[in-house]
């Protein structure tokens, strides 16, 4: 269903007010009231109007005292003066005291202002579409604390959401194990214009049906079965493309065409029916250039990057969700809330979290569990991965070992040596003389 749009009309002439009526109430987008005073105007100030058009020489008092308390209200409304006024010092007062645009009252004044209105109506839809998507969105990620935090990355993730979601373009989003792959698929999919279709979550793990479904689109003389039918639309998330075969990519890529053809022949904005989604750990062109991916398939899936930050690259992020896993864990279960210790704030910072944001979440779980108090210490932070970060220590010495470490923890804090002291626990001074001493210069060429 179309927006409708609210236009007060205010023009003293009743003759050209009855004309600017009877004009724009064509536009059945539009809903009109029109006065001939501007205090008659003013009273109606709360109704907050989309548009108005106003007329340059009122009887009662100014346009400009109109504009003025018009967009103190409401600093979105668009004003289009309308006045027989040629001079464009008029013109340019106004329009620097609030006004948007600006009518000669001449033969074309009117054909002037549809055209004017017409595109303030898209661009009034244009904005209210990207309102109501980012506020769905804001809905589907309140609590989710993939992309909880404040850091750059995080922000620019979500942009990319927001931007993925309104389009039909492919995504490819790539990061490692824990970092969130399925679930930014899902965000991205109820967002979009697909989202009454289906999410098809497609692994290395649940493969068969959807082989067995691409040999049969392959095989054009076989029937397709009832329950194959559920693939004819929806978007794909095609997780782990890299553990995909040779064969398996061989047939990706003839349904992709098939679907390419099908919009073709249809010349129809509605024929996209389909979307995909490629999950992977390693970054497509370093696939390509490995031979893991075929040529064909890459250049078919190719579309927009999104780039999953590991943890242990946002160390501002991991003290919010962490306070969220917490709190969440504690309401489910029925525990009494518990503060994270400063000293338990700092443990969690200076690991490394090779599992991501899923061991981020398992180990606040633990500690909440073993914690006998209303706070969790850092003798309750514990780690249970297998994976823990390597370090190659052939021919290296303890001083280049060393520099190696705090060098890593800096380019993490993009080179902020009191956060990164405060994390390592070392004097700030400690890293400067390092700095000075060109300790890191090596590490970094």
């Amino acid at each position: 269903m179309e927006n409708l749009y609210k236009i007060f009309i205010v023009e003293d002439d009743v003759f050209f007010n009855n004309i600017l009526l009877n004009t724009v109430s064509l536009n059945n987008r539009l809903i009109c009231s029109h006065f001939f005073k501007g205090e008659d105007v003013l009273k109606r100030i709360s109704q907050n109007p989309d548009f108005m058009l106003l007329d340059y020489s009122l009887t009662d008092m100014t346009a400009d005292e109109v504009i003025k308390k018009f967009k103190a209200n409401n600093p979105n409304i668009k004003i289009i003066m309308i006045s027989g006024q040629t001079d464009i010092k008029i013109a340019t007062n106004l329009i620097k005291l609030g006004a948007d645009d600006y009518v000669i009252k001449d033969e074309n004044a009117l054909d002037n202002l549809n055209k004017i209105l017409k595109g303030y109506i898209k661009e009034k839809e244009l904005l209210d579409e990207n309102n109501n998507l980012k506020s769905h969105f804001d809905h589907l990620i309140q609590s989710e604390t993939f992309l909880i935090g404040t850091s750059s990355s995080i922000t620019n993730i979500k942009q990319l959401i927001i931007k993925a979601s309104q389009t039909y373009i492919n995504i490819a989003i790539i990061g490692e194990q824990g970092t969130g792959k399925r679930f930014i698929s899902k965000v991205i999919h109820k967002s979009s214009k697909l989202s009454h279709l289906p999410l098809h979550e497609i692994g290395f793990h649940d493969i068969d049906n959807f082989k067995n479904y691409l040999n049969l689109v392959d095989n054009a003389s076989q029937k397709l079965p009832e329950d194959f039918k559920k693939f004819e639309a929806g978007t794909f998330f095609i997780n782990e493309i890299e553990d995909f075969s040779i064969e398996l990519q061989l047939s990706l890529i003839n349904f992709i065409k098939n679907l390419k053809e099908i919009r073709r022949k249809t010349n129809n904005e509605e024929a996209h029916t389909h979307r995909f989604i490629i999950g992977s750990k390693t970054n497509l062109r370093d696939l390509l250039k490995n031979r893991q991916i075929i040529e064909e398939l890459y250049f078919e899936i190719l579309g927009l990057i999104v780039d999953l930050v590991p943890l242990r690259q946002r160390a501002e992020d991991i003290g919010p969700i962490a306070e969220e896993f917490k709190n969440d864990f504690c309401r489910n279960n029925n525990i009494m809330q518990k503060i994270i210790s400063l000293e338990a704030k700092k443990k969690l910072v200076r690991y490394n979290f090779p599992g991501n944001v899923k061991e981020l979440k398992s180990t606040i779980e633990l500690a909440c569990v073993l914690s006998n108090s209303n706070t969790i210490t850092e003798h309750e932070i514990i780690f249970n991965s297998n994976v823990q970060p390597t370090y190659n220590f052939n021919n290296v010495t303890l001083d280049d070992f060393t520099a190696q470490f705090i060098y890593n923890y800096l380019k993490r804090n993009d080179f902020q040596v009191v956060k990164t002291a405060n994390e390592l626990g070392v004097s700030k001074s400690k890293i400067y003389n390092m700095l000075k001493e060109g300790r890191f210069n090596k590490i970094s060429s």
